[in-house]
């Protein structure tokens, strides 16, 4: 698998020639370029490790101007993600912000989505899942 880094930050993994090509526009590479030539430009080998188990995500690090890959597990960072999101959310859903008025107006299918929301994230498994969750606003259609 290859990688892009430039400017010391990783831009892509995995990375392909088209990555390259898009990041230097106005150089031609050659098709029969060395893995030694293509590293000038930041494409580069990455060091693979195996997977432990499913339960676990890759995470990418620039350690000597190698990229190397390591693995992270699920629900280690997304129990802190899905935390924020449900303070946020319960938050945003609490009565405590809204006048009596507005809170008469909360029907069954704004609560039904409190409750659909908070489930989702319950079951998210991907921070663009929680993220998606995060959008949810029970008050508007």
């Amino acid at each position: 698998m290859k990688a892009l880094v430039i400017d010391g930050t990783i831009v892509a993994v995995p990375a392909s020639k088209k990555d390259l090509k898009a990041a230097y526009p106005n150089i031609s590479f050659k098709g029969n370029m060395t893995d030694e030539e293509l590293a000038q430009y930041g494409y580069v080998n990455v060091i693979e490790t195996p997977r432990p188990s499913e339960r676990h995500t890759p995470q990418y690090t620039l350690q000597n101007g190698q990229v190397v890959q390591s693995w992270v597990r699920l629900d280690e960072g997304l129990a802190v993600e899905k935390e924020a999101a449900r303070s946020t959310l319960v938050a945003n859903a609490s009565p405590v912000f809204f006048p009596a008025s507005l809170l008469n107006a909360m029907n069954t299918d704004q609560r039904k989505a409190t409750e659909d929301a908070l489930e989702a994230l319950d079951n998210a498994t991907s921070v663009a899942e929680i993220d998606a969750v995060n959008i949810i606003d029970p008050w508007n259609d």
